[in-house]
């Protein structure tokens, strides 16, 4: 059995003991709750450095997203830059280009215009030639054909014709269009074809050619002969082309026909009236193939040869009569002739 006393001191040793471990245990206490604080302060800390870091993350997100932005922003810019010098650098390329052009279409239209010069100056020369060979050829009928040409025209002349019209003023020339050369030239062309064209429509309505193709011979000349029956001198007013009977006779104009049948010693005779007041007979025809009041061209079959009438055998009596008197009608197969050569 132990002694009180030293129960006593043992329990008293241990009492020493549990205070000291109390006050370890205090001290801990107290340290774990030192650290405690420290460990919320820390992740207090911690929770703000991530609010802080996303705060930092998103602001650097807008701030690269704004970079981007002017950075898209800069290329947009920068390539619309390249596409305007691009852009001017062609509109140059095209100018320099235009300029070359015009130079060239300016080059090739005063090439153009000399040509046209000497091509209206050939055509005026040509022309005239054409012309003064028609005057020459059409003044061997004897007619007058400027008569002729005006009464073609009912008339009227080219200085007393009708004209008029709204009053359009001329649009300003191109500048070194307005060339009064070429304008001459161009007047007097359009008067020579005018001429050209006047002396060709009294050509066509004149009796110009021989009443009979294929084989004939001229029997008989125009004015004085001895008269086949009665042997004295006399006048014949036409020609006389001898050929085999039946033999078609054709119109030498166009015209109408005034008078088919039987005229005295004329025989069967037809008169084609072709205005102008020119008349072409044909006589002692064997038989007429036309009627009072008939058109005819030039060429058409108006009848045949015969010997009806005054009349000592095979032939046509061909005459010209202008305005109630005879013409010798070789002067008008010579100009027939000479009008064909001239297209030769």
């Amino acid at each position: 059995m132990i002694p009180p006393e030293q129960f006593a001191a043992a329990l008293a040793e241990n009492q020493s003991a549990l205070d000291d471990a109390q006050a370890d245990i205090e001290a801990l206490s107290a340290r774990v709750e030192t650290l405690a604080l420290a460990k919320s302060a820390a992740e207090r800390r911690a929770d703000e450095a991530e609010r802080r870091a996303a705060d930092l993350s998103a602001a650097l997100e807008e701030e690269q997203a704004r970079v981007g932005m002017l950075a898209g922003s800069l290329r947009s810019v920068y390539s619309g830059a390249l596409d305007q010098w691009a852009r001017s650098e062609r509109i140059a390329s095209e100018r320099t280009s235009l300029t070359i052009e015009v130079a060239i279409l300016r080059d090739r239209l005063d090439g153009l215009r000399i040509e046209q010069q000497e091509l209206l100056a050939q055509l005026r020369e040509r022309t005239d030639i054409h012309v003064a060979g028609m005057e020459e050829s059409l003044s061997y009928t004897g007619l007058d054909i400027d008569s002729l040409i005006q009464r073609l025209r009912g008339g009227v002349t080219p200085t007393t014709a009708g004209v008029g019209g709204p009053l359009i003023p001329l649009p300003p020339s191109p500048p070194n269009l307005d060339d009064k050369g070429d304008d001459t030239l161009g007047a007097e062309l359009v008067d020579l074809v005018d001429r050209a064209s006047d002396l060709r429509d009294v050509a066509n309505r004149l009796p110009l050619s021989v009443p009979i193709l294929g084989d004939y011979r001229r029997s008989s000349g125009f004015g004085a002969r001895t008269d086949p029956f009665t042997g004295r001198r006399s006048r014949h007013e036409g020609l006389d082309f001898a050929a085999r009977s039946r033999t078609p006779i054709h119109a030498s104009a166009a015209g109408t026909v005034v008078f088919a049948g039987r005229h005295g010693a004329y025989g069967n005779m037809v008169d084609i009236d072709h205005g102008l007041g020119i008349v072409t007979r044909y006589a002692h025809m064997h038989d007429i193939d036309v009627a009072v009041g008939e058109a005819v061209e030039a060429g058409d079959v108006i009848g045949r040869v015969g010997s009806t009438g005054r009349s000592s055998g095979p032939h046509v009596h061909y005459e010209i009569i202008v305005d109630g008197d005879p013409r010798n009608p070789a002067n008008f197969l010579r100009a027939g002739r000479s009008l064909i050569d001239l297209q030769e």
